[in-house]
């Protein structure tokens, strides 16, 4: 059996030691699965028990099942009634990465928009931080050295880390492109990622024709899913609710995709399974940058080397009630799509 922790390609990875870093990483993830399961007794045994791990070559220790670590809904492919088939045959699975605290409220936004009609919805666990030695996470080369951030954010890139490598395993698991509800083998799998702060369509509460601005939303992704399978022989990264963009730079493949352009946010973003590894080999050491920043700044540079894209308009907002590192004294700042500063300073 293919280890849990290995891209099943190795030409794929940029560096066994960047490798070895995610494989180290992974496994303190997977440790802290099995403490929250009361298999292991602290946290402060996560990052020996890791080590020790890989030290003996034992990764099976620790090498948890996804069912172990996430949760999905029970409907197959087979037994759904989705109204966009484009949309479902394109996309294999949508990851929430979420907070316990936050199950219930994104349950209720999975049923608001009905996802689990055309996805598989898999909710992942976020990596607590109080399971972050920051100087262990240092010395082992995740974290840069000059990094001055929250151990926060240290356990959000975790998560981030820990949903790809999930998904990952998903698709090389999957069945080989023998579903007839896809368009693709397991190596062009695609998900969507998201944050555990999705907002419901703005005022659908009050507003009285709320199922037509859900079917007009649900169009505008089907309307974009189609031009993406047209126009784009292949992608690795869509930010589906980007913020803080220079939207008057924006170049246009069709009217609702650009090439990417700097900004902010990434609340919800779909990847491809060679974005997914490029990101998994990209996204280290982490440094004093959020994610969405850091993300922004690698695919400017050209580190993250992948095909990269934006939709606009955004698909996802956040919820702005939820609180966010753009939050100060209790109240959100609103996050717009674009903005005027052309400079891009956030």
């Amino acid at each position: 059996m293919e280890s849990f922790l290995k891209p099943r390609h190795s030409h794929q990875a940029s560096s066994s030691r960047r490798w070895d870093i995610v494989r180290v990483i992974l496994l303190m993830i997977l440790a802290q699965s099995l403490w929250e399961a009361g298999k292991l007794q602290s946290t402060a045994t996560l990052a020996e028990h890791s080590a020790a791990c890989v030290t003996n070559n034992s990764t099976h220790i620790i090498m948890a099942s996804p069912q172990a670590v996430v949760g999905s809904n029970n409907n197959t492919r087979d037994d759904r009634q989705c109204a966009y088939p484009n949309i479902m045959k394109h996309f294999d699975a949508m990851y929430i990465m979420l907070m316990p605290q936050r199950k219930q409220y994104m349950e209720q936004v999975v049923e608001y928009y009905g996802f689990s009609d055309c996805f598989d919805v898999i909710y992942v666990p976020a990596v607590h931080k109080n399971s972050i030695d920051k100087q262990w996470f240092q010395k082992k080369g995740f974290v840069a050295p000059h990094f001055k951030l929250g151990i926060g954010k240290i356990a959000n890139h975790l998560t981030l880390l820990k949903t790809l490598r999930l998904f990952l395993y998903n698709s090389e698991n999957s069945n080989g492109g023998d579903d007839d509800n896809k368009d693709h083998g397991w190596m062009e799998s695609r998900c969507i990622i998201l944050e555990d702060d999705i907002a419901m369509i703005e005022t659908a509460d009050e507003d009285p024709n709320s199922n037509k601005l859900l079917l007009e939303w649900w169009q505008h992704f089907s309307n974009i899913v189609g031009d993406m399978k047209q126009f784009l022989n292949d992608w690795d990264y869509v930010n589906l609710g980007r913020c803080y963009a220079t939207c008057k730079s924006d170049d246009h493949v069709t009217t609702e995709i650009v090439h990417y352009n700097q900004a902010a946010c990434t609340h919800a973003v779909g990847y491809s399974y060679a974005g997914a590894l490029k990101a998994m080999q990209t996204y280290l050491p982490l440094a004093d940058r959020s994610n969405d920043l850091m993300i922004a700044d690698h695919i400017a540079s050209g580190k993250f080397d992948g095909k990269a894209y934006q939709i606009t308009p955004i698909l996802f907002r956040q919820n702005e009630t939820m609180g966010s590192i753009l939050t100060e004294h209790g109240k959100s700042w609103k996050k717009p799509e674009c903005t005027d500063d052309d400079n891009g300073n956030r």
